[in-house]
Protein backbone atom coordinates (compact mmCIF):
# COMPACT_ATOMS: atom_id res chain seq x y z
CA UNK A 1 0.00 0.00 0.00
CA UNK A 2 1.05 3.34 -1.47
CA UNK A 3 1.97 6.12 1.45
CA UNK A 4 1.60 9.57 1.92
CA UNK A 5 4.01 12.29 2.56
CA UNK A 6 3.45 16.22 3.38
CA UNK A 7 6.47 18.58 3.05
CA UNK A 8 6.30 22.17 2.49
CA UNK A 9 7.98 24.02 0.24
CA UNK A 10 8.24 27.64 -1.10
CA UNK A 11 5.97 29.37 -3.89
CA UNK A 12 9.27 29.63 -5.97
CA UNK A 13 9.98 26.02 -5.66
CA UNK A 14 7.17 24.62 -6.08
CA UNK A 15 6.87 26.80 -9.21
CA UNK A 16 9.95 25.11 -10.35
CA UNK A 17 8.86 22.00 -9.89
CA UNK A 18 5.15 21.92 -11.69
CA UNK A 19 6.80 23.66 -14.59
CA UNK A 20 10.15 20.84 -14.71
CA UNK A 21 7.23 18.16 -14.29
CA UNK A 22 4.76 19.62 -16.45
CA UNK A 23 7.91 19.90 -19.64
CA UNK A 24 8.76 16.00 -19.14
CA UNK A 25 4.89 14.98 -19.10
CA UNK A 26 4.66 14.26 -15.62
CA UNK A 27 2.66 14.68 -12.61
CA UNK A 28 4.14 16.61 -9.67
CA UNK A 29 3.91 13.33 -7.44
CA UNK A 30 5.70 11.16 -10.39
CA UNK A 31 8.27 13.66 -10.84
CA UNK A 32 9.74 13.91 -7.46
CA UNK A 33 8.86 10.12 -6.66
CA UNK A 34 11.37 9.94 -9.93
CA UNK A 35 13.58 12.34 -8.24
CA UNK A 36 13.86 10.64 -4.98
CA UNK A 37 14.48 7.02 -6.47
CA UNK A 38 17.38 8.76 -8.46
CA UNK A 39 19.14 9.58 -5.45
CA UNK A 40 18.73 6.73 -3.23
CA UNK A 41 19.08 4.25 -6.54
CA UNK A 42 21.57 5.81 -9.24
CA UNK A 43 22.62 2.61 -10.24
CA UNK A 44 19.18 2.15 -11.94
CA UNK A 45 19.06 4.68 -13.76
CA UNK A 46 20.60 5.74 -16.97
CA UNK A 47 22.61 9.61 -17.92
CA UNK A 48 21.92 10.32 -21.78
CA UNK A 49 21.84 6.88 -22.90
CA UNK A 50 24.49 5.20 -21.61
CA UNK A 51 25.82 2.91 -18.36
CA UNK A 52 29.19 2.18 -17.87
CA UNK A 53 30.36 -1.16 -15.67
CA UNK A 54 33.45 -0.11 -13.37
CA UNK A 55 35.44 -2.87 -15.70
CA UNK A 56 34.63 -0.52 -18.93
CA UNK A 57 35.25 2.46 -16.98
CA UNK A 58 38.70 0.82 -16.29
CA UNK A 59 39.12 0.47 -19.46
CA UNK A 60 38.35 3.37 -20.91
CA UNK A 61 40.82 5.29 -18.70
CA UNK A 62 43.04 2.88 -19.10
CA UNK A 63 43.21 3.70 -22.91
CA UNK A 64 42.96 7.15 -22.05
CA UNK A 65 46.22 7.09 -20.44
CA UNK A 66 48.37 5.08 -24.05
CA UNK A 67 46.04 8.12 -25.96
CA UNK A 68 47.63 10.29 -23.75
CA UNK A 69 51.56 8.95 -23.77
CA UNK A 70 50.92 8.80 -27.46
CA UNK A 71 50.05 12.33 -28.10
CA UNK A 72 52.99 13.46 -25.91
CA UNK A 73 55.26 11.41 -27.64
CA UNK A 74 53.72 13.02 -30.97
CA UNK A 75 54.67 16.53 -29.01
CA UNK A 76 58.29 15.81 -28.72
CA UNK A 77 58.74 14.61 -32.01
CA UNK A 78 57.44 17.56 -33.56
CA UNK A 79 58.94 19.75 -31.01
CA UNK A 80 62.11 18.26 -32.15
CA UNK A 81 61.95 18.48 -35.33
CA UNK A 82 61.08 22.16 -34.86
CA UNK A 83 64.26 22.53 -33.14
CA UNK A 84 66.18 20.88 -36.27
CA UNK A 85 64.07 23.08 -38.68
CA UNK A 86 65.24 26.24 -36.98
CA UNK A 87 69.52 24.94 -36.85
CA UNK A 88 68.81 24.60 -40.74
CA UNK A 89 69.22 20.50 -40.28
CA UNK A 90 67.60 18.10 -42.28
CA UNK A 91 64.02 18.79 -43.93
CA UNK A 92 61.33 16.80 -44.85
CA UNK A 93 60.43 16.65 -48.27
Amino acid sequence: MAKAIAIKIGEDLFRDIHVRAAKRGLSIEQYVTRLIKRDLFPERFVEHGTVLTSEQKDQIKAAAQVVNAGARQIAEALAETQGQLEQGGPTMM
